[in-house]
């Protein structure tokens, strides 16, 4: 094994060398020669080899100098044949819906991206094919929540992708090894819309008024909006708890509640 990269802390950057992992990451991704592949946070660039063995185009974004230049020179003849682009930048700045063709998402994000990210994904107008993304696990526990553990993360999540949480990987297989334990998670957009009658972003701004106190309860959380009678109204049409909180409520739960209250 060659040698690998310093690792910066500050970056999250923890390596995985583990061919079994890569192997299972890719496999997730279904990848066929000249798909176009995104890969976020590309690294030493373990997984980055084995996607190109597959033959497919990747775009790898790189926030680290160093490691974009490390990148130049091991995979020189790749960036030569076009089958591999190297871009320094914040992959927070990009614009999903700028990458015009159909594309798919494989990457070990580093932890303190992971929820912008899946939000930026979700958000998208053009969103990939799939995404298969290796994630702390415990970010990955919130994306299958069920009614009782909900998030803000988790819903918007749920309304966009149906999500499949895989093989946990242990953090002895990174080097440094991390604090917590990884999870590989696959994201499939919708092919239509799960609710075709509301505008989805309004829906996630709607549903964030209750989770900037969400220990409160819906009736007071949502109460800076809308009138405490309306509010408990809608709770009894809908059948649910006067006490009942946002991390409570099921997406459809939050659907029907937002029809009802943003027609009074």
């Amino acid at each position: 094994m060659s040698k690998l990269p310093y690792a910066n802390k500050i970056l999250g950057q923890h390596w995985l060398s583990d061919n079994n992992s890569l192997d299972t990451i890719c496999s997730y991704a279904e990848l066929s020669k000249d798909d176009i592949v995104i890969e976020i946070g590309p690294g030493s660039g373990t997984l980055t080899k084995k996607l190109l063995d597959f033959g497919v185009r990747v775009t790898a974004f790189e926030i680290d100098k160093n490691l974009v230049n490390q990148l130049k020179i091991k995979f020189a003849s790749q960036i030569k044949d076009g089958s591999l682009t190297v871009i320094l930048t914040d992959v927070r700045q990009f614009d999903f819906d700028s990458f015009k063709s159909d594309y798919k998402v494989v990457a070990n994000i580093p932890y303190y991206l992971t929820s912008f990210l899946i939000r930026k994904l979700a958000d998208s107008k053009n969103k990939p094919i799939v995404a298969v993304l290796l994630i702390q696990k415990e970010v990955a526990q919130r994306l299958i929540a069920i009614p009782g553990e909900m998030s803000l993360l988790s819903l918007s999540t749920q309304l966009n992708f149906t999500i499949s949480a895989k093989e946990i990987l242990p953090a002895y297989l990174f080097v440094p090894p991390p604090k917590v334990d990884s999870q590989i998670v696959v994201l499939k957009p919708y092919q239509t819309a799960i609710f075709s009658d509301i505008n989805y972003q309004e829906l996630i701004k709607f549903m964030t008024l209750a989770f900037i106190q969400k220990r409160k309860k819906i009736i007071n959380s949502m109460s800076i909006r809308f009138s405490r009678e309306d509010i408990l109204n809608a709770l009894l049409s809908l059948n649910l708890r006067q006490d009942i909180r946002p991390q409570d409520l099921s997406l459809d739960n939050w659907h029907k509640l937002y029809l009802f209250l943003m027609k009074i």
